[in-house]
C-alpha cells in the first residue's frame, strides 16, 4: 500500500494539476493536495515597480471515516514568504491542526489554525489592498469549535492558549465567539449577517518593561447578493487597555461591492476606513479606496488589475497599482 501511495503522490505532484487532487483514497481514508502559486507586479508612490511572490502555498488535507457520521481530519499548509532585503523565498508552516467532525453537528479542531473570528469579515474581494478584520483571526495554539450549517445558522467559539516568546512577550490567552446567518430569499436574492467578539490578554515590551495589555474587539457585517451583484458592509471596534498608559479605541469600516460583467470577468470596489483615538493625542485616520477588475482564463487561473489610493492625516498619502496572476491546483 505504501508503494501505491508514493506512486500516486509523485504522479500528482509532477502532473500539471489544475484543481485540488485526491492522491490517495481507500477504505474511508482520503488524502488530498491543493493550493496555488501567485505572482504580482506592484508599483507604489515611493517605490519602484517590483515583481513578488503573492502568498503561494500548498495544502494537504486528510480525512478518515470513523462510522456513525464521525470522521477524523487533519490539515497542513506550507506557505511562502518573500524576504524584502534579499528577495529569497522562505517556506514556513502556516496551519497545522487535527480534529473530529460529526456530520450535521460540527467540528472540533486543535492546533495552529484560523479562529472563528477570521470569518467575521465580509466582502474581501480585493487582491492587492486586503481587508481590515479587527477580530482575532488565528493563533498557534487554538481549540476551535464550529457548528455545521443549521438552517442557515453557524456558531463558533475558540480558546487560544499561552504563547509567549523567550523575552516573555506575546499571547497570554484569548477567546472568541462567532454567530453567522445566511438565507436564500429567492433564486436571485441572498442575504446574510455575522457578528463576532474576541478577547485577548497579551504581554508587550515598552521602555524595557513587560506590561500586560487587554484587547477587546467586536465586529458586525452584512452581505447581499442579487444575480451578478454582491455587496458587503462591515463595522468594528477594538479597545486596547494597557497595564500602564491610556486606553486606545480603534474603529474599522469596510464597504465592498462586486459585479460580474460576464462569466469570467468581474469589477470590484472597496472602501476601508480606520481611526485610532487615544486621550491627549491627535486622532489618526486613514481612508483607502480600491478599484479593480479580475478575469478568469480558466476555472483555476485568475488574472487581476487593481489600483488603490491611501489618504492619511498622520502620514504622507500614497497610491498603489498592482497586477497579478494566480494559478490554483
Amino acid at each position: 500500500m505504501k508503494k501505491h501511495l508514493i506512486a500516486l503522490t509523485l504522479t500528482a505532484l509532477c502532473a500539471s494539476a489544475v484543481q485540488a487532487t485526491t492522491i490517495y483514497e481507500q477504505e474511508g481514508s482520503k488524502l488530498s493536495i491543493g493550493g496555488w502559486v501567485g505572482v504580482r507586479l506592484v508599483n507604489a508612490k515611493a517605490q519602484r515597480t517590483t515583481l513578488e511572490n503573492h502568498a503561494s502555498n500548498v495544502d494537504f488535507s486528510i480525512k478518515h471515516q470513523l462510522g456513525n457520521g464521525y470522521s477524523a481530519l487533519a490539515y497542513f499548509r506550507l506557505k511562502t514568504k518573500q524576504l524584502k532585503e534579499s528577495g529569497d523565498i522562505e517556506l514556513f508552516t502556516e496551519y497545522l491542526y487535527a480534529g473530529i467532525e460529526k456530520e450535521g453537528v460540527g467540528t472540533l479542531t486543535l492546533g495552529t489554525q484560523r479562529t472563528n473570528g477570521f470569518s467575521a469579515k465580509a466582502g474581501d474581494y480585493t487582491w492587492l489592498t486586503g481587508e481590515n478584520n479587527n477580530v482575532t483571526g488565528g493563533g498557534k495554539k487554538v481549540i476551535k469549535l464550529r457548528s455545521a450549517n443549521l438552517n442557515g445558522w453557524v456558531l463558533g467559539t475558540d480558546y487560544i492558549f499561552r504563547d509567549l516568546k523567550e523575552n516573555n512577550t506575546g499571547k497570554k490567552y484569548g477567546y472568541d465567539f462567532y454567530l453567522g446567518y445566511s438565507k436564500k430569499v429567492t433564486d436571485e436574492l441572498n442575504l446574510g449577517g455575522r457578528v463576532a467578539y474576541s478577547f485577548d490578554k497579551n504581554n508587550l515590551k515598552r521602555d524595557e518593561q513587560i506590561i500586560e495589555q487587554t484587547q477587546q474587539s467586536w465586529r458586525v457585517a452584512f452581505t447581499l447578493g442579487y444575480n451578478d451583484f454582491s455587496a458587503a458592509a462591515n463595522y468594528g471596534e477594538t479597545y486596547q487597555t494597557p497595564q500602564l498608559g491610556d486606553k486606545t479605541k480603534k474603529t474599522y469600516v469596510m464597504i465592498a461591492t462586486k459585479y460580474r460583467l460576464a462569466k469570467p470577468t468581474a469589477l470590484y470596489a472597496q472602501y476601508l476606513r480606520g481611526t485610532v483615538k487615544t486621550p491627549n493625542k491627535t486622532d489618526s485616520t486613514s481612508n483607502i479606496y480600491s478599484l479593480g477588475i479580475e478575469h478568469k482564463l480558466h476555472k483555476n487561473v485568475v488574472t487581476w488589475l487593481e489600483g488603490a489610493r491611501y489618504l492619511r492625516n498622520d502620514k504622507e498619502n500614497d497610491r498603489k497599482i498592482g497586477a497579478g496572476l494566480r494559478v490554483f491546483f
